[in-house]
């Protein structure tokens, strides 16, 4: 008995329209299952492309139901292309029968997809009594959409006819240019209103799998015979793909089963550039908020939270939970009974939370009963050969920098290791870098200022513009979240007007304030010069490799741009097998590692957690335009405390000045961070 899932992702289509995001959506969820959920790596099998077929599948179907008995937590998740044919066997009021576009999909060949009778009569036909199974689709198989115009606009460069080339969501990819064009509003983007915008959405320049605004749409449109016959049979769409056979004339209060789809029976789902790369909109958002919400989240709770994220991202789907108001937590769990008899779904992640939670509060009693473990160790001990090293970020720092992190810090530590680690130089140690940088000149700071025969000063001033973009897109878009607005529609009032120029001042304001704008210079030279590079890194070296060569724990802070330096010392000593202590925790604060033109200049770029790494925590405060969240985008991040509040910030007008948030985690009224997030590990 074990949970067990199969995940099924198709982006390269033997002969229809291609996708994008749908192996990253299979990866996406893995993660989610194996670290968050508690999924053993080998319970977690994939098919993707070409062994996404209908045998394969069968086959997974087998595996996932075998043995599985009571309280087995099962997963069945498909990212790819939904579409529908006409229903042969009265079973379904619409007269269509919903599918799966497998990889070989061929409307002549039924063996090519997977209709939802295979789903009833394979797969929840056949679950045992007691084992819970959850189905994620993110696929769609109606709605209305636009085809894409030139063939030359598909994924494929050439070769596909214009009746197979990709659906796009017009109002969806509007919406989300003009958001990255920095024009949107509060109101809905009119496609009425964006006619010069139509051909780079729909008749891309570049290929399909490039275009970045365009969002293609999961579904692929029938051949007109079949559409006909679906007409002529049916009324009402209504899918019951995923659903009991009675949930084929609604019935869905029957299911033996949890559904979690990507949208409504007639909206489609999206397929889109979110985060630095392509994913599926549904199973992107599930999987993010399912992270920072934790195991113990509420299906309802899960998904009108998705919901608003799908939302707020620019799309226009809804995904669906059948049964609705489905209880219990995501992917069900073990049940254990309460102290009223009332039966809890317990999984196995959260019980090591659990655990975790009274290791930490005993280790507080021992404490405060004199320091005397149950074995006799001495909790004052747990201070030797242990060391913190801090990591400061750009622009210029000096010896000391880090004492007032330590401030704030000290006071939440246990007495033992608080002496172990009040002494900077002794357990308490500092990475000095700025100097390294702040002194080098390498060229051009703007465009302007780039003569083209000068390759190293024109990828200098590019990387740095790209940089200083990315910052000034995250303040406005803080300032856009918190303009006031009315309906869609409405006329400006007196009172909004005068609201939007107070934003405007305090844009002004912010932006002037952006933390570290000044010195990105200078960490541009970290990136494009490798001997800066190589100089900062051994400056690294220098601290940390003395200390994990002495067999001792050593816990890392690193803030703002020094989290890139650090992550690449760390990731540098992967292959250094005589190094026998190693990193308790390390700590990414206000990290620049989620910049994407810094990303994508990290070497290694895989965002895979050093291997002398136990625990990596990252935090970013609320109106931090340099942290953000990094756990699968694309880093193997074990926790993250997202949207913290930045301590002694003022708001004004729902704002946070930028230079204050980033530098709120190391006040000491900041407990949340410090007692709550920095203590709490570090005493592990």
């Amino acid at each position: 008995m074990a949970d067990k899932a199969l995940l099924c992702g198709v982006n390269n289509y033997r002969s229809i329209s291609d996708l994008r995001g749908c192996l990253n959506d299979v990866a996406n969820v893995k993660r989610l299952l194996t670290r968050e959920f508690g999924f053993a790596e080998t319970d977690v099998r994939t098919l993707e492309e070409r062994k996404v077929t209908k045998k394969e599948v069968l086959k997974g179907w087998r595996w996932l139901l075998k043995d599985a008995g009571p309280g087995d937590r099962l997963v069945f998740h498909f990212s790819g292309h939904g579409s529908y044919t006409a229903d042969e066997d009265g079973d379904e009021d619409d007269g269509r029968d919903e599918l799966l576009c497998l990889y070989d999909m061929d409307w002549s060949k039924p063996d090519s997809y997977l209709l939802d009778d295979d789903i009833r009569e394979e797969l929840t036909g056949k679950l045992p009594e007691g084992a819970e199974l959850t189905v994620l689709l993110d696929c769609c198989h109606s709605g209305t959409a636009t085809r894409m115009l030139a063939p030359g606009g598909s994924v494929r460069a050439a070769g596909v006819p214009d009746e197979d080339a990709p659906f796009v969501d017009l109002t969806a990819s509007l919406n989300r240019l003009h958001a990255a064009g920095r024009k949107k509003t509060r109101s809905s983007v009119r496609v009425e209103d964006l006619k010069d915008d139509f051909d780079r959405v729909v008749a891309p320049d570049v290929p399909a799998d490039e275009a970045e605004e365009t969002v293609l749409v999961r579904f692929v449109e029938p051949p007109a015979d079949v559409r006909e016959r679906a007409a002529a049979r049916g009324g009402v769409v209504r899918s019951s793909l995923g659903r009991s056979a009675a949930g084929a004339r609604d019935d869905r209060a029957g299911m033996n089963h949890v559904l979690l789809a990507g949208c409504r029976d007639t909206q489609t789902s999206a397929d889109a550039y979110i985060s630095d790369d392509f994913h599926g909109a549904f199973s992107y958002h599930l999987c993010e908020t399912a992270r920072r919400s934790g195991p113990a989240v509420t299906r309802p709770a899960l998904m009108t939270a998705v919901r608003r994220a799908i939302l707020d991202g620019g799309f226009s789907q809804s995904p669906q939970l059948e049964p609705e108001g489905a209880a219990g937590q995501l992917f069900g769990g073990r049940g254990v009974t309460d102290d009223n008899g009332a039966t809890a779904s317990v999984s196995p992640r959260r019980e090591e939370l659990q655990i975790e939670l009274l290791q930490e509060i005993l280790a507080q009693l021992v404490h405060l009963r004199g320091g005397t473990g149950p074995a006799g160790e001495a909790v004052e001990g747990r201070g030797a050969d242990r060391h913190l090293v801090a990591v400061h970020g750009i622009c210029r720092h000096d010896s000391g920098y880090s004492n007032p992190w330590w401030e704030a810090l000290s006071p939440h530590l246990p007495a033992g290791l608080r002496r172990a680690l009040s002494t900077l130089g002794g357990g308490r140690r500092e990475v000095l870098w700025s100097d390294l940088v702040t002194s080098r000149s390498i060229g051009a700071a703007t465009f302007a200022e780039v003569s083209e025969g000068n390759r190293g000063d024109l990828e200098y001033a590019r990387l740095k513009s790209e940089i200083e973009a990315v910052l000034e897109d995250r303040v406005e878009r803080q300032v856009m979240d918190a303009a006031p607005s009315g309906d869609a529609g409405e006329a400006p009032t007196a009172a909004r007007s005068a609201g939007a120029m107070a934003l405007d001042r305090q844009t002004e304001r912010a932006l002037f304030g952006i933390p570290g704008l000044d010195c990105v210079d200078d960490f541009v030279k970290y990136l494009i010069d490798d001997g800066v590079r190589a100089e900062v890194q051994g400056r690294f070296r220098e601290v940390v490799v003395p200390l994990l060569e002495s067999a001792g724990r050593v816990d890392v802070i690193a803030h703002s741009w020094g989290t890139v330096v650090a992550y690449e010392g760390l990731r540098a000593l992967d292959g250094e097998r005589t190094l026998e202590g190693e990193v308790g925790t390390f700590f990414t604060v206000g990290a620049a590692l989620s910049i994407g033109p810094v990303k994508r200049r990290l070497r290694p770029g895989d965002g895979a957690k050093p291997r002398c790494v136990r625990t990596w925590v990252n935090l970013d405060a609320k109106g931090d335009p340099v942290g953000g969240p990094l756990t699968g985008r694309p880093y193997a991040v074990d926790h993250e405390f997202l949207n913290l509040h930045p301590t002694d910030c003022r708001e004004i007008l729902g704002l946070v000045a930028p230079a204050c948030a980033h530098s709120s985690y190391f006040k000491r009224g900041n407990t949340a961070v410090n007692r709550d997030v920095f203590a709490r590990f570090l005493t592990r």
